[in-house]
């Protein structure tokens, strides 16, 4: 799997005794959004520079995901990266050898929440309002590494998003 390269982004997360609280600041003058999740972890990143053009191309996002997460997750092995719209299942395949953990680096359309949960007995789920600008990254224990875990993505049916999926 591909390497990444480095940026950070900017959003601030804060964990605690276990459960992962993302607080997005530096977004609007409106309070930060925040999620809980009792077995997830999250890293900060710093805000993509702005396209003339209405949405980035998707290659942008991943270039920037892909820093980012070079950045805040050096250890991450790249599993694949997704573009879509609307509210759906992603199927992950089994870990490598010696991961425990999956992630996720996403950017969609404004104007709405995203969440992801992973149905399993330990707790795995984060959620943040949507941004081109602002990319967070989460990742997760497994309680299966050895099948193929569901990523269920939440977010209205007309959001486009970008994302990468990682192995930690």
């Amino acid at each position: 799997m591909p390497k990444h390269s480095r940026t950070s982004r900017a959003a601030s997360f804060l964990a605690v005794s276990g459960i992962a609280v993302a607080l997005l600041t530096g977004c609007t003058s409106t309070p930060a959004a925040t999620s809980t999740s009792l077995s997830s972890t999250t890293s900060p990143v710093t805000s993509m520079a702005t396209s003339t053009s209405s949405v980035p191309a998707a290659a942008q996002f991943f270039s920037s995901q892909s820093k980012a997460l070079d950045e805040k997750q050096p250890t991450a092995q790249a599993a694949f990266t997704k573009e879509g719209t609307g509210p759906g299942t992603i199927d992950v395949p089994a870990l490598p050898v010696g991961k425990t953990r999956i992630g996720l680096v996403i950017n969609c359309t404004e104007g709405v929440d995203w969440k992801v949960a992973i149905p399993q007995k330990t707790a795995a789920n984060a959620g943040a309002p949507c941004s081109e600008g602002i990319t967070p990254i989460a990742d997760f224990a497994i309680d299966s590494p050895k099948g193929v875990t569901k990523l269920e993505l939440s977010l209205s049916s007309s959001t486009t998003y970008w994302l990468t999926v990682y192995y930690v």
